[in-house]
C-alpha cells in the first residue's frame, strides 16, 4: 500500500475534527475527550483499523495513544524533563515496522531500547505520523508553555516519525490579542521547523453567536474549509467577528 495512502487517511481525520470542532465546540469537554474522538475518526478509515500481523505472530493496531518515543530522546525517556515530553498524542505506525519487530518492539517496552543502540543509518522509522492534539481555552503563559512543550516534542520527532502534525483547537470568542499572539508564535515556530505540519482552529458558540475558523502552515495535502488569516493584519480589518446564532465567521 502506497504510504501516500494513509497520510491521506490521517489528513482526512483531522480535517473531520475540525469540521466537528466548528459545528459543536464543546462537544470534548477536555483535551482527553478531544483525543479520544480523533482517536474514532481515525479507525472509520478501514485503511488505519485493520490489524496488523507481527514478525512474532502477534496482532494488533496501526494507531495507538499516549506512545512513548523511540529515538527522539537519545539517552532515553529519562531525558525527559516533564510528564507530557517524551510521548505523542496518537501514533500511526508503519506496516512494514511492524511486520518486521516483534509485539515488545512495538509495544516500545523494555526490548526496543536495543535499537537505540544501532547505527543512525541503520535505525527504522516506526511511525508514519506522530500527531499532537491541544485544546486551548486561553493563551496563558502556562497554556503557551505546554503548548511549547508538545511542539517540540514534535520538532524531536523527526527520527520516530516521517509525518508530524500539530492540531490546536482554540475554543474562545476573542479575536484580537489572544488570538493573535497564538497565530503568530504558530507562524514563528512554523517557519523554522518547517517539517512540523500545524493547522490552528478556533471555534466558540453560546446564546449570543458564534465564531468559526482557522488557519493551517506548512505542507498539508487535505484541509478542512477554512479561510486563512493574517495574524499581522489589524484587528480592526479582519473577517472574524461575533455574527448572531445560525452564521459562521471565518478567521
Amino acid at each position: 500500500m502506497i504510504r501516500e495512502h494513509y497520510f491521506c487517511a490521517v489528513e482526512r481525520a483531522i480535517a473531520s475534527l475540525i469540521t466537528q470542532f466548528g459545528e459543536t465546540p464543546d462537544l470534548s469537554l477536555c483535551e482527553a475527550d478531544l483525543h479520544a474522538v480523533f482517536y474514532q475518526k481515525l479507525l472509520e478509515h478501514d485503511l488505519l483499523a485493520a490489524p496488523h500481523v507481527t514478525k512474532d505472530g502477534r496482532r494488533t493496531g496501526l494507531v495507538h495513544r499516549e506512545y512513548p518515543t523511540f529515538f527522539a530522546y537519545e539517552s532515553g525517556l529519562e531525558e525527559a524533563l516533564g510528564p507530557a515530553q517524551g510521548y505523542y498524542d496518537i501514533v500511526i505506525f508503519d506496516p512494514s515496522f511492524m511486520r518486521t519487530h516483534n509485539l515488545d518492539v512495538i509495544a516500545n517496552r523494555e526490548p526496543s531500547r536495543a535499537l537505540r543502540t544501532l547505527p543512525e543509518q541503520d535505525r527504522p522509522v516506526p511511525l508514519l505520523a506522530a500527531v499532537n492534539l491541544k485544546l486551548l481555552e486561553d493563551c496563558t503563559p502556562a497554556a503557551m508553555e505546554e503548548l511549547e512543550t508538545d511542539f517540540f516534542d514534535l520538532v524531536r520527532s523527526e527520527p520516530d516519525a516521517q509525518r508530524c502534525y500539530l492540531a490546536v483547537f482554540f475554543r474562545h470568542w476573542e479575536t484580537g490579542g489572544e488570538r493573535q499572539q497564538l497565530l503568530s508564535t504558530l507562524e514563528r515556530w512554523a517557519d523554522n521547523h518547517n517539517h512540523v505540519a500545524i493547522v490552528c482552529v478556533q471555534s466558540y458558540a453560546d446564546d449570543v453567536g458564534r465564531v468559526f475558523g482557522g488557519r493551517y502552515f506548512n505542507v498539508w495535502n487535505h484541509t478542512a474549509p477554512l479561510l486563512p488569516l493574517d495574524s499581522m493584519a489589524p484587528a480592526w480589518s479582519r473577517q472574524a467577528m461575533r455574527y448572531p446564532r445560525g452564521h459562521y465567521s471565518y478567521l
